[in-house]
């Protein structure tokens, strides 16, 4: 029997009931359905839409594009570009995990990539105002 692909709904709405610790038992019981039921979708044998998906998605407080369609892919992207510039380690394969896992800190992890780019820009016209005009180099030696 095939593993499924954790890019399917069933497995995402499991991953997130139990990132919150909730038991398979307590979110059916919310969301109306039997535990069986819920165990069929999590293990996507059951396919899962509509008022059920929406009413799943409020139960788990996230957004049910989220457990249907993964992490933004523009994020994911993003992410990646940050990743191909750090110096350490990165686990490249794990990147959708984190930001379906972890939404607001993969946009921070994004925004910050950004801010380090603009401020390596920012370093690199300095240097190079600072290297073009022997003024301005007199003065800092001077300081």
């Amino acid at each position: 029997m095939a593993t499924p692909s954790p890019s399917l709904t069933g497995t995402r709405i499991r991953e997130r009931r139990l990132d919150r610790g909730m038991r398979q038992a307590d979110l059916a019981e919310i969301v109306g359905i039997s535990p069986s039921y819920l165990n069929l979708i999590e293990h996507n044998r059951r396919r899962i839409a509509g008022r059920l998906l929406g009413n799943i998605a409020r139960a788990l407080e996230v957004d049910a594009v989220t457990l249907t369609e993964g992490a933004d892919r523009e994020i994911l992207e993003k992410m990646q570009a940050a990743a191909a510039h750090a110096k350490g380690a990165v686990e490249l394969d794990r990147v959708e995990e984190f930001a379906e896992r972890y939404p607001g800190w993969a946009g921070m992890v994004v925004d910050q990539a950004k801010q380090i780019h603009l401020l390596g820009g920012q370093v690199q016209e300095l240097s190079d105002r600072l290297s073009h005009d022997p003024a301005l180099s007199a003065s800092l030696h001077a300081v």
